[in-house]
């Protein structure tokens, strides 16, 4: 009887509700929230916009043809950029991302059959 009320005794110690901050996922997880309001997320500096890698086509100061790629935000900006740069009517497209078939394999091993002698 002892053993059944120390068994019991030490779950209720244990088992605590969490605290309006904190959220318990599970028995060995706890996410502590009031992180978010401490000076060191307070403080971050706010992340602006990724740059896309654009391509261009575009004449340089002795009129010759120049292709190459340019990062900016937008497409108006990688055209401000390059004109910045001395090129001359730059064209601009946006690079896609990622591959034509992404489930095809990288490297496809070449298989040589040779007719049967």
């Amino acid at each position: 009887m002892t053993v059944v009320l120390l068994v019991i005794a030490s779950a209720l110690f244990y088992a605590r509700p969490p605290q309006q901050s904190e959220l318990q996922l599970g028995t060995d997880i706890l996410i502590d929230f009031a992180l978010l309001d401490s000076d060191a997320v307070k403080n971050l500096e706010p992340f602006y916009h990724t740059g896309v890698v654009f391509s261009y086509t575009a004449k340089d100061k002795n009129g010759r043809e120049v292709k190459g790629n340019i990062t900016a935000v937008t497409q108006d900006e990688a055209k401000i950029l390059l004109v910045g740069q001395g090129f001359v009517s730059p064209t601009v497209q946006a690079v896609p991302v990622g591959r034509n078939q992404p489930f095809s394999l990288y490297y496809q091993p070449k298989i040589v059959t040779q007719p049967p002698q």
